[in-house]
């Protein structure tokens, strides 16, 4: 993905299990509810390639489950489509962090996916917010 962040202060990662979760629901462990957000960063001037990966910038307000610099929620590396990334986070839902960006950055960029959702049917989301 890539959004236009110019402007806006804080931006909010979230992943969720979708609901599915519980009584009556196809997942009743979570086991499978992971989010890779791969090479997620905020490019501060795109002519120039300069950015700041999320996973070196201090999380705020950090909530649920713990989010993981560079690797996976299990402490793997991370791996989107069969690729490979040193640099990202890794969430299990349900959990969110946000990030004070200030009005700073041009772009917020990154690859989402997840190693074990590929071989269930466990619906995932995740939502990026932005606040000015």
């Amino acid at each position: 993905i890539a959004v236009d962040v110019k402007d806006y202060k804080y931006l909010k990662l979230w992943v969720s299990d979708a609901g599915e979760t519980g009584k009556g629901g196809t997942n009743p462990t979570n086991e499978s509810d992971d989010v890779d957000w791969a090479f997620a960063r905020l490019i501060k001037n795109v002519n120039e390639s300069k950015y700041t990966y999320l996973s070196d910038m201090e999380q705020k307000d950090p909530s649920g489950n713990e989010v993981k610099n560079d690797t996976d929620y299990a402490g793997n590396a991370i791996e989107v489509n069969g690729q490979a990334y040193t640099k990202g986070l890794g969430m299990m839902a349900d959990a969110s962090v946000s990030y004070t960006i200030g009005g700073d950055y041009e772009y917020f960029t990154a690859e989402i996916g997840s190693a074990t959702a590929p071989q269930s049917s466990i619906l995932i989301i995740a939502i990026l917010y932005l606040r000015f």
